[in-house]
């Protein structure tokens, strides 16, 4: 499997010091990413999307950058 495009996120301690003040928007849903047959929520703010168990959008495959 190749994979077309990845963007690599080197520093994800830095992430929290990014989100948002208002946990309220966060909630709110603007879109979805599709993924083969797998529908994620996009919310509003910051989506963390990899292998760590930190991130709003888990998948577990070894190519996904951690």
């Amino acid at each position: 499997m190749d994979i077309i495009a990845t963007q690599v996120y080197e520093n994800c301690d830095a992430v929290s010091s990014q989100i948002s003040h208002s946990t309220q928007d966060n909630k709110i849903q603007i879109g979805e990413l599709i993924v083969g047959t797998e529908i994620y929520p996009i919310k509003k703010g910051i989506n963390q999307i990899g292998r760590h168990p930190d991130c709003n959008i888990i998948f577990n495959n070894p190519l996904i950058y951690k």
